[in-house]
């Protein structure tokens, strides 16, 4: 009996992988086991986290990455292309999966000269804020839409975007992140009349969390909150956030892992 050949499917994405980014690893590593996965990136992060096989990083050693450290306007984008082209040529992928859209922009002036067919995931920011605050995102898109085969997104809403901003519907697809809902088992929780009631907020410190309007409803209210964020220790505003918490119920965790939510 003939065995099945693999379909080999290329993840492009410049960093493996960012802790705020663990829901890109789970759409990876769930794939099926038809499916021969290879993640082409310009470093790496978090491996003891996020470790894959065939990674392919470009870092800053061979021909590649000496150049890319050269002080030459153009260089590192130029470097990033090459490498791609380099990967899907010694690879033979039959798909690459650009994972934002900037990302599957800048892919496309490789991928259009190779027999590759070219997916696309759009996340939010790449939707809603490179094209509003820098309108010649519009017209790179036009151009991605017309070259790529396929576009994913989050949801319907964002699907909608998509449309809005020049893309064929019938190029659209919805795909849902993921939950590994085996590793989060419920625990029933009872609030008592006269205790506090303690609210944990779980995401990165970034003002379209709300953390601003959580602050000001906090100070209004009797509510215990504990913050985790892996990306809460970076930020300029946590050092307000600390003065103004001095005398307050709240409690800033800090970077926290996901193992630590259970």
């Amino acid at each position: 009996m003939t065995a099945v050949p693999r379909l080999k499917l290329l993840h492009s994405h410049p960093v493996w992988l960012r802790q705020t980014q663990n829901w890109m690893y789970k759409l990876v590593n769930y794939l099926p086991e038809s499916v021969e996965n290879h993640v082409v990136c310009e470093q790496t992060e978090n491996l003891d986290q996020y470790c894959l096989p065939n990674i392919h990083c470009l870092g800053m050693t061979g021909w590649l990455g000496r150049i890319r450290q050269w002080p030459v306007k153009g260089t590192k984008r130029l470097t990033q292309l090459l490498w791609l082209r380099q990967n899907c040529q010694r690879i033979g992928p039959d798909i690459v999966h650009s994972h934002f859209g900037n990302v599957g922009c800048f892919n496309s002036w490789v991928l259009r000269s190779l027999p590759v067919k070219h997916v696309v995931t759009f996340y939010g920011l790449d939707v809603n804020m490179l094209p509003t605050q820098h309108p010649r995102w519009k017209a790179r898109y036009r151009s991605l839409f017309r070259s790529a085969h396929l576009f994913l997104c989050e949801g319907p809403h964002m699907a909608r975007c998509l449309v809005q901003l020049g893309c064929p519907e019938a190029k659209v697809r919805v795909q849902h992140l993921g939950v590994e809902v085996d590793k989060i088992p419920f625990r029933p929780r009872e609030w008592k009349p006269g205790e506090p009631l303690r609210v944990l907020v779980a995401a990165t410190f970034r003002e379209k969390k709300g953390f601003r309007t959580r602050l000001k409803l906090w100070a209004e209210s009797n509510m215990k909150s504990g913050w985790k964020s892996p990306s809460l220790a970076t930020q300029p505003a946590i050092p307000r956030a600390r003065r103004r918490n001095r005398k307050s119920k709240k409690r800033l965790a800090g970077i926290s892992s996901t193992d630590r939510f259970g």
